[in-house]
């Protein structure tokens, strides 16, 4: 559409008319006044000029002027097409900027039809319209689209809480140098950076980046003036580190979580909802072989705290 705005403009060149005032600026363009083919008004005829006795008129070549105009939009639009956030939008940037070089380029021109009452132009009320009705497009459109992606990011966030509820039994190795594959079922959920601190009943603990600030937060709002609070804040947080899954898909355990684990040679990973549990093979089973014994008891007991099973 641009295109055939750029070149349709020449037209105007060919028929001499929709030419504008009279100017002595770089780009005035003169016309033998016995082949102009519009309106001259008086301005015009007071600066008329002879050349060799041939009378020429001195004016804005506005055909000239919005061609350049809407070259440079559509290389605009072309440029920033990429960033649209809406289908139709670069059509409404068109109307925008097209409106807005006509309002300009038509207070150039002296063969316009005036609008009654008002006394303007009727050509530029329309590029007011039509800018304005392009702004208005752009401006709905991206909040329309603002808001669909706040939409998302919950979303995305639900998602992402919902995957992050780690469950399942996974048996692994670690190498000598305390280097551990995450199952590929964590991976994803855990993300590339994460925490991993001492853990209770001897296992460590692997807490996402999220699920970790809120129990870093949960712990910094505890009464510090209690020794067993502080004691308990101490064992979390002095032992926390961060980690990242490498290319293969291991993560390194410090040598001081190694040994507080009992990390040796074969592993197991527990998913238990928001956090995952390292354990050493032996205690895992001994674990399984005593602490599950008196499950029915414990869940009785867990039965006054409205939790059933």
């Amino acid at each position: 559409l641009l295109l055939g705005q750029i070149i349709g403009r020449w037209g105007n060149f060919v028929n001499r008319e929709a030419f504008g005032g009279f100017t002595d600026n770089l780009f005035a363009m003169q016309i033998k006044l016995d082949e102009v083919g519009g309106v001259i008004s008086d301005s015009v005829r007071n600066h008329i000029q002879v050349v060799d006795g041939v009378e020429y008129i001195q004016v804005h070549p506005t055909f000239l002027y919005e061609s350049l105009w809407n070259l440079v939009l559509l290389i605009l639009i072309l440029i920033f097409k990429k960033y649209k956030k809406f289908h139709g939008e670069m059509f409404a940037w068109y109307v925008t900027g097209y409106g807005i070089g006509r309002f300009m380029i038509e207070g150039l021109r002296t063969d316009q039809l005036i609008a009654p009452v008002v006394n303007i132009p009727v050509s530029q009320i329309v590029s007011v319209v039509l800018a304005i009705t392009g702004i208005i497009i752009v401006i709905t459109g991206r909040r329309r689209c603002a808001r669909k992606e706040i939409q998302q990011t919950e979303w995305k966030k639900d998602e992402r809480q919902v995957r992050q509820m780690f469950l399942g039994e996974y048996n692994h190795s670690i190498d000598t140098k305390g280097r551990l594959i995450v199952p590929a079922k964590f991976r994803e959920a855990l993300g590339e950076e994460f925490v991993v601190t001492k853990g209770l009943d001897g296992c460590l603990y692997i807490y996402p980046d999220e699920e970790w600030k809120e129990f870093e937060k949960k712990l910094s709002e505890l009464p510090m003036g209690k020794s067993d609070i502080r004691k308990m804040v101490r064992f979390f947080l002095s032992a926390a580190a961060q980690v990242e899954i490498d290319k293969m898909g291991r993560i390194l355990i410090p040598n001081t979580h190694r040994t507080f684990a009992g990390l040796e040679k074969d592993v197991v990973f527990a998913g238990v909802g928001k956090k995952i549990e390292i354990w050493s093979r032996e205690k895992w089973d001994a674990t399984a072989t005593f602490e599950y014994e008196d499950m029915d008891e414990v869940a009785e007991n867990l039965s006054d705290l409205g939790i059933e099973f």
